[in-house]
Order: structure tokens, then sequence, then C-alpha cells
């Protein structure tokens, strides 16, 4: 990948569209393999959050904090991923700024995923809280940024559930044979 200046890179939220989701696209999708598509999501993942790291680096040395470029960490790889972040970061003034990442090869309104955690932390700290949407990622990288509260700026629609049984569900029962 070629050599990315900050300033050259950021860019403003793209406007929602006001197309209809197409769930059998949707649903086609799906039907790729699940571990392939996984393991291939994780590598660009990590990439994204790698040229994130640098990007930030490069920020506060041009910002004449090369002392706070040195101290960037690369949370979700050094401590593992379940901080609700995966780089922390500064701003010019030393405070921290807790980077999650999301990147794609797609266009910028490409969906992507938050994990339980991750909306935690931006409603638990969400002064330090920053969402960096990198996508376009294999041709020209871009980034746009949100920042708490997410439901102001993002469509949040539930994907998945976590199933068990409860003592609210109805007794089903086994047919005796």
């Amino acid at each position: 990948m070629a050599i990315v200046e900050p300033d050259t890179v950021f860019t403003a939220m793209p406007v929602p569209s006001s197309r209809p989701r197409r769930e059998s696209l949707e649903r086609l999708v799906r039907k790729f393999d699940p571990v392939e598509r996984d393991f291939r999501n994780r590598q660009l993942g990590r990439a994204g959050e790698e040229f994130v790291i640098d990007l930030e680096r490069k920020r506060l040395t041009a910002g004449d904090r090369g002392d706070l470029a040195h101290k960037v960490r690369w949370v979700a790889m050094e401590d593992g991923d379940g901080a609700g972040f995966d780089v922390l970061s500064y701003d010019l003034g030393g405070r921290e700024q807790l980077i999650e990442v999301k990147t794609t090869n797609g266009a910028a309104q490409t969906p992507f995923f938050l994990t339980r955690n991750e909306m935690a932390v931006s409603k638990e700290r969400p002064e330090h809280w920053h969402l960096y949407r990198v996508h376009l990622f294999a041709q020209q990288p871009r980034i746009f940024t949100v920042r708490p509260p997410l439901e102001s700026a993002l469509r949040l629609d539930p994907e998945t559930w976590r199933a068990a049984p409860g003592a609210n569900a109805p007794d089903v029962g086994v047919a005796a044979s």
C-alpha cells in the first residue's frame, strides 16, 4: 500500500441511502463459506487497524507530539480484542482517544457490525471513544469518524441474538414414544 498522509484520508460521513435494503441479496451473501469469510474479515480488520495506528502516529508527529506518537498502542493486538476499542491514541492536548476501527474494501455505505462491548464503552466513555470507518481500503483508503451517541449518526439494526433456555420459555416437552 502506498504511503498515505493523515490529512488526505479523512472524509465526511456519507449521507444515508434512501434505497431499501435488499434482503434477498443479504441472504445470498450468507451462502458463502463462513469460516473463509471470517478469516478474510479478520485479516482485513487487522490491516485496517495497522493503517490507523500508522496514521495516528503520523498525525501526532506532525502536530509536534512525538512523545505521544510513541505511546500509541494497538490494544486489540497487544491485550486482546475485548477492550471495546482497537487503538489507544491521543489528541494533541494529550487526552486519550479510544479508537474502534471498522474496515471494508467496499464503499462508505457498506454496513458493519458493532459488538455489545463496543457499544458499552462508547456509552461509558463518550468523550474519548471514536469510531473510524475505513472504507475503499484496497483502492484508496478513506476514513469517516463517528462520535457517541452512535444512535444519532448510525442506523443500528439487531442482527443476531444469543439464545439459551430461560425461565420465561414455554414448556415444549418431549413426545413420549
